[in-house]
Order: structure tokens, then C-alpha cells, then sequence
């Protein structure tokens, strides 16, 4: 019995292969319903045997055979035979043909060979008349079929069919090819190869139909999608419309981008840009040039245009020109504060801007004041002391145990203060450093007195260096954090902090209220040393910025500690952070209290301070 068929079409991973394992013959022609098959009587086959056409196919990364017709042998010869077409799979009639597989149903019984007789002995060769010339045999060739006026054109046209891409019509010749001369080299090697290309053709261009109607859909649905926004676009104008008569343009920006999506020429939209566009030329042409470049960023998204981008350029130029020379005023009547707020926000944006590094390098007398000094630093002696959490503190997380002893063997001055914005914006001038962009509570950097935030770990380092010092260990910033206290667990002790500038338990933390002298109904940093001192006198160890520190992060390093000035693990992801902030809890104020940031991260609530190894007495 036939195995029943499972008739597939041709799928878009479905390849002609070579031939594979179980093959026991091959088609070698076809004429209609008839085939012509490559094996016969001497391989065991025989009339009236039945087999399945197999089509050799690759899915993906498998290959599978599968049967696309059946057959039924009619006569042998003793190298080939002939069959008949029974059952053609849907989609498979031009398929079959040259070149595919077929499997028998019934085993192949190879017939039994018949002994070959003894050869006769040749016979002895009759001397010619002449005694001095023998005859020698001229062998024949092997007959070949003649070839027909008709298989030549039959290979012509299909040559020429193959050379023009004409995949389909040269499979039809060289088979038709084949019929008359099984077997032909070139027939018999292009045919199926002409197939194949025909069904990767068939496939691209099945694979291009469903992209291009994917393409229709999408667009169909994006039409749709723009005609209902088009619908809506009366609300829209009334909801932007109000927001601007109260003033509020970011929430009114909101809606008329979305009129700019469906209708950039919207002629309300239209006229809120070019409002906008008269109010920055207003502004440029009275001298207030940041008022004309806010009005331009509010519709440069609104409108990408040449005039917008044009007006924005004469913007930037102006305001940039503006903040240079407000800084020569300000500097001109003393005012060198006012100058370096001025200059720093024009290195912000420009630091390369001509004239801007000789203004700067006017600031340069001043680094003394900011460098390390005597007044500035506290110097902290060599000690031993317990690093970790203490005993009874039930807020303690997991790496800030155990708590172990650790030997301080060097004494060393740290920074009484956080760097300040004053400080860093010197240093930036005087080493051409990159100046960290401002958070939203301290716009220009205007606050020069609070702690410099938004740096990176790199950078901190570099001024640290830069000021003839270094970062703080770990060790060595828990050590001079806890003053001379050996079982507290705040810098003053085990007191509540409050937010209270010039208390002793002060500190600027998030305490969900408004701290500050001045209250502000912002959140953000203090004044440097606005709350009180340790025991070593070092202001804000606890809250208003974390502080960066020397060391690598690791949560275990405290299962397996070093005794002994402790530098931290060799390498790491992070880098240790100390101290709490402005944004932090008051537990987070605690002095065990561990945490790590990225050294490449900006944070408006991370800063620094510095330390310089030295010995009592020294000037540091």
C-alpha cells in the first residue's frame, strides 16, 4: 500500500535540495501523465510496482522529504523503466518532473546473477598473405541517440530562456529536452535549477505582496487615525487657548503639538507662533536677548523652520554677548562674584566662546582663598576606632556589618565644608573643566555658597587633585565623621535631627517640611555650614549632599575587613557615597550609613569634599 499523501503547497522556506538519504531513483523525463525513471529491471524493479515523486525540502534549519505524487510502473528496460502519473498533489503539476526523487513501495529484489561462462580462448590469428603485416581492429564507439532537429531547438530556446531569466519556460524545455534525450547533461542539471529560481522568484514576490499590503494597512490606519485627530482639533484650540489666557505655556505646549501633527498649517497654530515670533524679536531688539531665546525654544518644536532656527541663532549669539559682558560690568565695579556667576553660565553653554578663557583667568587670583588652607581644613589625627553599626541600632542594613575595628595610621586634614559652587566654578576656569549643569533649585549657579552637586566621580577627583589633595576613603570619612564619638550614631551623637540651622543635631535632610533660614518653598541644598559641627568641627558630615569617597562599593567587604587603613576593594561597578542629603530620610543620616552611585552618574543631591595627607602642624 501507498503511504496516504500529505499535500503541502510550496511555502517561502521551502528549497530544492540535492539528492538525500533514501533516494532510490530519480526522475529522468516526463511526458504529460508518463514519467521516465533512472532505475529498472537490473536494480529490482519491476511492472506493476507503485512509489511516491519526492520533493526534498528545507525548513529552516531541518530538512524534510515529502511526497507530491504517486506512480505506477507500466514496462522495465534493463537500466530504466517507465511509469505512469496516478495522483499529482494540489499545486504540484508543474513540479514534478527531471531531477526528483522516488521511493518505491515495494522493496527492490535485485534479480540473481547467472554464472558467467568460461570465455573461449581467442582464436589464433591467421597469418595474412603478407608475412609482414597483421590487421588491427578499429573499436566502435558506444551508440548515443541522434540527436532530432528538435532537441537541438528544444535546447536553444531553453538555453536562451535560462540566459533571459525565464525561469519557468526553461524548465518546460530542458524537461521536454529530457523526454527526448534522457539524461542530457546540461537538461538535466538546469532543469531543476530553473525550478528552484522559479520558486524564489514566486517567494520575493509573495514576500513584496504582503509588505505592500502591510504598507496600505499601516497608512489606512494612520489616515484614519489623523482624520479622528482632525475631528478633535476644535478642542484642541479651546483647551490651548485656555491655558495661554492663564498663562500657563507648557501645559498649553502640550496641546498645540498635537494640532501640529494632524495640520501644520492650522491657522490658529499659525497664529500663536508667529505671536511668540514678534515677542522674541520685540525682546532682542530691546536688549533682554534670554527673553527672545525663551520665546524661540517655546515654538521651535511648534515649527522646525528656517525663520525660527534663524531667530534663535541671533538669540544665542545675543544672549551669549549679553552674559559676557554683564560679567565685564559686574567685574568693572567689584563685583567678581557677580562676574563668575555671569561667566560660569556662559562656559556652561560656551566654554570655548572667544574672549571667555582670558575673563576667567582674571579669577585666577583668587584660588588661594579657595584652595587648601589652614582655615579651611581641620586636621584629623591617626586613631582606632569601631567601623559599622552600633550596638542597639535597629536601622542598620546588611553591609553595615559587622561592626569591626579599624586602625587609622596616618593623620591626614579634611575639608571643614562640602566644595562649594564658589570653588568649583574657580576650578573649571582655571583648568578649562566642563562646568556640570545646574539643578533646578540653583539656576545659573547663582547660590555660589551651597555645595557644587552634579558631578562626577571623575571630576571630583580631578579638583581634589587639582587642589593638592584627594578624595577621602571610606574609612578615613567614617572615621573623621564620627568626631571622637565611639558609640553614636549621628555625627553629635545619638540626639533626633532636626532641621535647624545652628543647632547641634541640625542638618539638612528630607524632613517632608521646608528647611532653610530663609524657608524656601523649594527643595535643595543649604549654605555650606549652615548647621553645626562635629567634634572635629566639619559642617554638614551629615545631609545637604552626599560625598563621594575613594573607595569601590562592595555590600560584603565588612565580612572580611582590613584592619588597617582600609582602601576598599580593588575594582567595582560603583563607587561609595557617605553622608545622606537634602533628599534623604533622616536614617539615611546616620554615620554607619553605606551607599554607592555610578562613577559616571550626575546627581543634584551628590558633592564632595577633599582631604590632604599631612602632619599636625603642617600647612596643608
Amino acid at each position: 500500500m501507498v503511504r496516504r499523501l500529505v499535500w503541502l503547497t510550496v511555502g517561502l522556506g521551502a528549497v530544492l535540495l540535492a539528492a538525500g538519504a533514501g533516494a532510490q531513483g530519480r526522475i529522468t523525463g516526463r511526458s504529460g501523465a508518463n514519467i521516465t525513471l533512472s532505475v529498472g529491471a537490473r536494480d529490482g524493479v519491476r511492472a506493476g510496482m507503485t512509489g511516491e515523486v519526492i520533493l526534498v525540502t528545507s525548513v529552516g534549519d531541518r530538512i524534510k522529504r515529502v511526497p507530491i505524487a504517486v506512480f505506477r510502473v507500466q514496462a522495465t528496460d534493463s537500466a530504466s523503466s517507465r511509469a505512469v502519473l496516478t495522483d499529482i498533489g494540489g499545486g504540484f503539476e508543474d513540479v514534478v518532473g527531471a531531477g526528483l526523487e522516488v521511493e518505491f513501495s515495494q522493496p527492490l529484489v535485485r534479480p540473481t546473477p547467472q554464472p558467467t561462462p568460461e570465455p573461449e580462448p581467442p582464436p589464433t590469428p591467421t597469418p595474412p598473405s603478407d608475412p609482414y603485416v597483421y590487421p588491427t581492429p578499429m573499436p566502435w564507439p558506444p551508440a548515443t541517440p541522434v540527436p532530432t532537429p528538435e532537441a537541438v531547438e528544444l535546447l536553444r530556446q531553453g538555453n536562451l530562456a535560462w540566459d533571459r531569466g525565464d525561469w519557468w519556460r526553461a524548465a518546460e524545455l530542458y524537461e521536454a529536452l529530457l523526454q527526448q534525450v534522457p539524461g542530457h547533461t546540461v537538461a538535466a542539471q538546469r532543469a531543476p535549477d530553473a525550478r528552484a529560481r522559479w520558486a524564489a522568484e514566486q517567494r520575493a514576490r509573495e514576500q513584496q505582496r504582503l509588505e505592500a499590503e502591510e504598507r496600505a494597512r499601516r497608512e489606512r490606519r494612520e489616515k484614519e487615525a489623523r482624520e479622528r485627530e482632525r475631528q478633535n482639533l476644535p478642542l484642541y484650540r479651546e483647551t490651548a487657548r485656555t491655558h495661554l489666557a492663564d498663562g500657563q505655556w507648557d501645559a498649553a505646549a502640550s496641546w498645540l503639538a498635537r494640532i501640529a501633527v494632524v495640520d501644520p498649517r492650522d491657522s490658529y497654530l499659525q497664529s500663536v507662533i508667529d505671536e511668540r515670533l514678534a515677542a522674541a524679536v520685540r525682546a532682542l531688539d530691546g536688549g533682554r536677548p534670554l527673553e527672545a531665546l525663551a520665546f524661540v525654544n517655546q515654538i521651535a518644536a511648534l515649527e522646525p523652520s528656517a525663520r525660527v532656527t534663524n531667530l534663535r541663532e541671533r538669540a544665542v549669539v545675543a544672549s551669549r554677548k549679553a552674559l559676557l559682558e554683564d560679567g565685564d560690568r559686574r567685574m568693572a565695579a567689584g563685583d567678581a562674584e557677580g562676574a563668575r556667576a555671569q561667566w560660569s553660565a556662559l562656559a556652561a553653554d560656551a566654554p570655548d566662546h572667544p574672549g571667555l578663557a582670558e575673563r576667567l583667568a582674571q579669577l585666577q587670583n583668587l584660588r588661594a582663598r579657595f584652595a587648601p588652607s589652614g582655615s579651611e581644613y581641620i586636621y584629623i589625627p591617626p586613631g582606632t576606632f569601631e567601623m559599622g553599626c552600633v550596638g542597639g541600632d535597629d536601622r542598620c542594613s546588611a553591609d553595615e556589618r559587622p561592626r569591626h575595628e579599624v586602625t587609622i595610621t596616618r593623620g591626614f586634614w579634611m575639608k571643614v565644608t562640602e566644595v562649594t559652587v564658589e570653588e568649583y566654578l574657580v576650578f573649571a576656569g582655571a583648568s578649562r573643566s566642563r562646568i556640570p549643569p545646574w539643578p533646578p533649585f540653583n539656576v545659573n549657579w547663582r547660590h555660589v555658597t551651597h555645595p557644587i552637586v552634579g558631578v562626577t566621580w571623575e571630576e571630583a577627583e580631578r579638583y581634589c587633585r587639582w587642589a593638592g589633595g584627594r578624595l577621602p576613603s571610606e574609612a578615613e570619612w567614617e572615621y573623621a565623621a564620627r568626631g571622637g564619638l565611639r558609640r553614636a550614631q549621628y555625627p553629635w551623637g545619638n540626639g533626633t535631627p532636626i532641621c535647624q540651622p545652628g543647632t547641634r543635631n541640625g542638618a539638612r535632610f528630607d524632613d517632608r517640611s521646608f528647611c532653610g533660614a530663609q524657608r524656601r518653598a523649594t527643595r535643595g541644598t543649604e549654605p555650606v555650614a549652615a548647621f553645626g559641627a562635629n567634634g572635629h568641627g566639619l559642617h554638614d558630615i551629615a545631609g545637604n549632599v552626599w560625598e563621594w569617597c575613594a573607595d569601590w562599593y562592595d555590600a560584603g567587604s565588612y565580612a572580611a575587613p582590613q584592619a588597617i587603613d582600609p582602601n576598599g576593594p580593588s575594582s567595582g561597578e560603583q563607587r561609595v557615597i557617605r553622608g545622606g542629603a537634602w533628599s534623604a530620610a533622616a536614617s539615611h543620616l546616620r554615620v554607619s550609613t553605606r551607599s554607592s552611585a555610578p562613577p559616571a552618574v550626575r546627581r543634584d543631591d551628590l558633592g564632595f569634599r577633599c582631604v590632604k595627607s599631612g602632619q599636625q602642624g603642617e600647612t596643608p
